[in-house]
């Protein structure tokens, strides 16, 4: 379908305006935008996010997939920033009593609340747009020349290939769940989403199972060669 291609790096080979800039560049900046965030207030964090949405806008992008792809991590923040907002500070902004029990909304609460959520979304969001101009393979090969250990350039690889044959067995469990009127109320969808969980790690484990055998059968042994920039030199 064609909605994939936005939720994965098929994206990073069409031409932009940063296809062709050397992927160590992309992933120092990216880096180094991470690392401002630890210490960014509100307005640094700020003009990371308003950068990212002129970057997603520019490269022409759907503002709604990429949306999609902030939608958990912009719950995680919301929790972060009520949470803040109810247990730090000294200053109520809002009070009220509910069954004996009182609680209040704090101002200096809110304001590092808000702080903390906007690094948190800010962060993503630099994540993502990364994600959307840098394919996995020019990812591994930046962070490779950067000397990053094999063994975890490695375990990305096999992550991310797997999670989207996950995500593809899945999508089929659920489509055979619903032609079975699985998802026909609330109470089948709810009791189906737990089987169809449950169901997905199960075959999670097969597939590692039969994944490692067949690498076993093809020669692998406990290493393979990644794409890096030498390489590509020969």
């Amino acid at each position: 379908m064609k909605h994939k291609l936005y939720f994965n790096d098929t994206w990073a080979y069409r031409d932009s305006v940063v296809r062709y800039v050397d992927p160590r560049i992309k992933l120092v900046t990216a880096t180094a935008g991470i690392l401002f965030l630890f210490g960014a207030g509100i307005y640094g964090s700020l003009a990371i996010l308003t950068t990212v949405f002129a970057g997603v806008i520019l490269l022409g992008y759907p503002i709604r997939f990429f949306m999609a792809r902030l939608g958990l991590p912009l719950v995680i923040a919301i929790f972060f920033m009520l949470t803040k907002a109810i247990m730090v500070g000294q200053t109520p902004l809002v009070s009220w009593s509910l069954g004996g029990i009182k609680a209040s909304i704090f101002i200096e609460g809110v304001h590092e609340g808000l702080v903390l959520a906007l690094r948190i979304i800010s962060g993503v969001s630099l994540i993502t747009i990364f994600s959307i101009v840098t394919s996995m393979a020019e990812f591994i090969s930046a962070a490779s020349w950067f000397h990053v250990p094999a063994v975890l350039l490695e375990t990305l690889v096999l992550c991310y290939r797997y999670i989207f044959i996950l995500l593809l067995e899945a999508a089929r469990l659920h489509n055979a769940q619903q032609l079975r009127l699985g998802h026909d109320t609330w109470r089948h969808s709810f009791v189906n989403t737990i089987k169809l969980g449950a169901l997905v790690l199960v075959r999670a484990l097969d597939k590692a199972e039969i994944s490692a055998q067949a690498m076993q059968l093809r020669g692998y042994e406990d290493s393979f060669p990644l794409d890096t920039f030498e390489r590509r030199r020969k």
